[in-house]
């Protein structure tokens, strides 16, 4: 049900309740989040307040069951009608289509970053990371090369195979089920911290730029 939470978050606010760079800072997130203090939150109805606080409240007990949560004021209140109202099904496209396009471009700028902003120092560290990894040397990281890491870190089969799947899940970016040296660079620059002011400035003015001459180009061929 918090899970459910979770999602309902994502369709009314365009976004995840609880965001971090690090796993600590996350479950800090998760202790002391507080839906009302999110700047949408008077945009939501009371029903709708109602039942998200209820479904992300850190204290399961206050958590609905599934049955409870159908027959919250805020379904029933759209239950009666075979379909969502046109408005309603545009706003929480729309909010899922802004997600999508933050987390696309949040990627965009990894890739530039990695590919024109990094010290050879920093790119040393890394680039050692993924040769410890790449136990076969043939430029990617495999589940099983994944999967053999952990197990030399005395996890279990069983959890070793599901933690190298989730990591593929959230690192292999264009899903042909391998990790290459680009994803694996681009994963480490969001977790170590190297996103400065100054290369986030270089990284919006490139993007700018490159804007700029696609709308020129449109317009002569227009």
């Amino acid at each position: 049900m918090w899970s459910i939470g979770i999602i309902m978050h994502l369709l009314l606010f365009g976004k995840f309740p609880f965001y971090a760079e690090t796993q600590q800072e996350t479950v800090n997130l998760i202790f002391n989040y507080t839906p009302k203090a999110d700047t949408m939150w008077e945009s939501i109805s009371e029903e709708g307040k109602s039942l998200l606080d209820k479904l992300l409240s850190r204290e399961p007990e206050r958590r609905p069951s599934a049955s409870e949560a159908l027959v919250s004021q805020w379904i029933q209140k759209y239950a009666s009608t075979k379909s969502p109202s046109n408005h309603i099904l545009s706003a929480c496209l729309e909010k899922l289509k802004g997600f999508k396009t933050q987390m696309t471009l949040q990627k965009a700028v990894l890739a530039y970053i990695a590919n024109q902003e990094l010290s050879k120092e920093e790119e040393k560290e890394i680039k050692e990371m993924f040769e410890m990894l790449d136990v076969d040397k043939n430029g990617s990281i495999s589940k099983k090369e994944l999967v053999d890491g952990y197990l030399n870190l005395n996890y279990e089969v069983t959890e070793a195979k599901i933690k190298a799947q989730e990591i593929i899940n959230v690192v292999d970016l264009n899903r042909n089920g391998i990790i290459d040296y680009n994803e694996f660079l681009i994963a480490n620059l969001a977790a170590n911290k190297v996103l400065t002011k100054d290369r986030l400035k270089k990284a919006f003015n490139f993007f700018d730029l490159v804007i700029n001459i696609i709308n020129i180009r449109i317009k002569m061929a227009s």
